[in-house]
């Protein structure tokens, strides 16, 4: 469900939740249609429901991870993300957000393996070997992070972007 305008949206799901209490989707499309609006706790209220009513539920699990991670509570996002990941080990913007999240908070070598997963995943995926190649800046590893921004500029040859992250 694509929401743009959040504010027609949430009141129309908010009584879909109340006639479909024991449908988690509702409560994930509610939950995101609460955090367009700028309310920050009530979709992780939202999402925390729609996991209670589904516990194996990787997209909710993924949103709520999303949230966390804006509210920086990086540790409880990881959480989220790896356990979305462990329901669906091919979730690729569950694995790429976890990479982000142990990017932010220092943890390279993690941040380092769960981009390369990704890659394993899928390896043409321009905006993760730039995280990569700047994963790698961060830890040190220049001519690996040089590797990887080449990737990018064999994807988007018009993009100077990682030729000028490169020369840093």
């Amino acid at each position: 469900l694509e929401l743009r305008q959040a504010d027609p949206a949430a009141p129309v799901l908010a009584r879909a939740a109340q006639v479909l209490p024991d449908n988690p989707r509702v409560f994930l499309n509610l939950a995101s249609a609460l955090k367009q609006q700028d309310k920050p706790q009530e979709p992780i209220a939202t999402l925390r429901h729609a996991l209670a009513i589904q516990p194996d539920f990787p997209e909710a699990l993924f949103n709520l991870g999303n949230t966390l991670k804006s509210l920086r509570r990086i540790d409880e996002a990881i959480a989220n993300y790896r356990a979305a990941i462990a329901l669906r080990p091919d979730f690729v913007m569950a694995i790429n957000n976890l990479a982000n999240a142990y990017r932010e908070c220092k943890r390279l070598d993690d941040a380092i393996a769960a981009y390369r997963q990704v890659l394993a995943i899928k390896p043409d995926f321009a905006e993760v070997h730039y995280n990569l190649g700047n994963a790698l800046l961060d830890a040190g590893r220049i001519g690996e992070a040089v590797g990887a921004f080449r990737h990018v500029v064999a994807q988007r040859p018009g993009d100077p972007t990682p030729l000028v992250r490169a020369e840093r």
